[in-house]
């Protein structure tokens, strides 16, 4: 059936805050899901108090994980699930869509189906085989939208495997994890293996967010801290508008056997492939360089206006110093007919680009990258 958490019309919105480790498991019959969870949206999600959708995680008194299987939510105010505390989490085959802006007064619109941040949001996260459907909203788009954002918490593996995701934004954000806030009062970062696993996404996103937050990205991961290894494996991306397919920091990633399909849009072809590096982002780092990692074996189709792989070159110790990698670019990249394939600053050096490398634009001494 239909539980129906208000809509601040017909009657209040609501928030179902979920204290202990529990299974939600909703039914479903083939692709119809038969469990729907409607509207929503009472409560505030984090320090930074964006609107709460129907479903809050705050667990903080046992060691069960919390997971949510076979459920529909819908028509969801600005987040359908947020974490500020919970000991693993798993969403399982559930479908998401119909988000609804904020209905806060001239507030920042940020609409993020699945939200988790903190020190006290631990344990594994994994999501894998949902359907999530964003987009579609009634008055002005969402500033910052995605399917997901792992935002500066402190899980242990991350798990993004299997999703159809659609939206006009961000799909996948995972940046900051287990970064260390203990001079924020939250506690040190967890420690042990961990890793970031993004593989087999389907991904379209026509990326016209509106104009109060910066930079869209298909795949935005960024600053992870103490992952044994971050996959980006075989995710089948389409792009439009005016981003990125992905925007990358860190150490040991391997982005490998990804296609990705740049789409005009409003007489416009998107901005670019890659960005490499980032400033802070409230007041934590998102990671300046990208070190000992590997790109091989990605296709790319259509066309780019502006850069293939540009590495932000940052000042003082946030500067790029991008190092250690191997970059496998193939003949497809090249063909995208951007002004620059590649863009180094002096900073970056010890990388090694094979394959078509079309126009490069390169700051760096003599001989500090090889290509």
């Amino acid at each position: 059936g239909t539980f129906f958490l208000g809509d601040g019309s017909a009657s209040p919105k609501r928030t179902v805050l979920l204290r202990r480790g529990l299974r939600l498991a909703g039914h479903r019959d083939g692709d119809e899901w038969r469990t729907i969870i409607r509207g929503g949206g009472e409560g505030s999600c984090g320090p930074t108090e964006i609107e709460s959708g129907p479903l809050q995680v705050v667990n903080e008194a046992d060691d069960h994980p919390t997971v949510l299987e076979d459920l529909w939510l819908r028509e969801w105010t600005a987040e359908a699930v947020c974490i500020e505390a919970v000991r693993g989490f798993v969403l399982r085959r559930c479908r998401l869509s119909h988000p609804v802006n904020t209905t806060k007064e001239g507030a920042i619109r940020f609409v993020h189906a699945l939200w988790t941040t903190g020190a006290k949001a631990r344990g594994d996260f994994d999501v894998e085989g949902n359907l999530v459907e964003l987009g579609g909203y009634d008055g002005p788009p969402a500033d910052d939208e995605q399917f997901l954002g792992v935002f500066f918490s402190n899980h242990d593996t991350v798990r993004v495997v299997d999703n159809v995701i659609t939206g006009i934004d961000e799909a996948i954000e995972i940046i900051g994890n287990r970064v260390d806030r203990t001079a924020r009062g939250e506690g040190p970062p967890a420690q042990g293996p961990a890793e970031v696993i993004v593989t087999g996404n389907r991904i379209d996103v026509t990326q016209q967010p509106g104009e109060r937050w910066p930079s869209t990205f298909a795949i935005l991961i960024a600053g992870n801290r103490g992952a044994d290894a971050v996959r980006i494996e075989d995710n089948h991306l389409t792009v439009r508008g005016k981003g990125y397919a992905f925007g990358l920091s860190g150490e040991r990633l391997r982005i490998a056997g990804n296609t990705v399909r740049f789409e005009r849009f409003e007489g416009s072809d998107p901005a670019g492939v890659m960005t490499i590096g980032f400033g802070p982002l409230a007041g934590l780092p998102m990671g300046s360089s990208l070190h000992d990692s590997v790109f091989e074996d990605n296709v790319f189709e259509g066309a780019v206006r502006e850069v293939g792989i540009v590495f932000r070159p940052g000042r003082g110790d946030e500067a790029n110093t991008s190092h250690g990698n191997r970059f496998a670019l193939g003949d497809s990249l090249a063909k995208l007919g951007a002004a620059a394939t590649l863009v180094l600053p002096a900073t970056v050096h010890d990388n090694v680009f094979t394959g078509d490398t079309g126009t490069v634009l390169d700051e760096s001494p003599p001989g500090a990258n090889r290509y």
